[in-house]
């Protein structure tokens, strides 16, 4: 949920009640994280959504298998400049 925050500044679900966040886990509803931030790479967005699986069988087994996905993504990538919008160039 963290990942999809930082990413789109929003949550996956569509409703922030609890009640509603919580039937819509159950039901496997989450919201595309693209269609909130379409400069997300589709393989982050595919990392973040498998994360997001209500089915641990669906997740990774423990930290280390998403490390080395996450690490296999890092070196797939090609490195891109990061702009920061706080820093005004003078």
């Amino acid at each position: 949920i963290l990942a999809h925050h930082l990413f789109t500044g929003s949550s996956p679900y569509e409703n922030e009640d609890p009640q509603s966040i919580l039937t819509t886990i159950n039901n496997g509803q989450l919201v595309d994280l693209r269609k909130r931030s379409s400069a997300v790479d589709i393989n982050l967005s595919n990392l973040i959504r498998l994360c997001l699986q209500t089915d641990p069988h669906d997740r990774d087994e423990d930290v280390e298998g998403l490390l080395a996905r996450l690490r296999s993504y890092r070196d797939q990538t090609q490195p891109t400049q990061v702009v920061n919008p706080s820093r005004k160039k003078t």
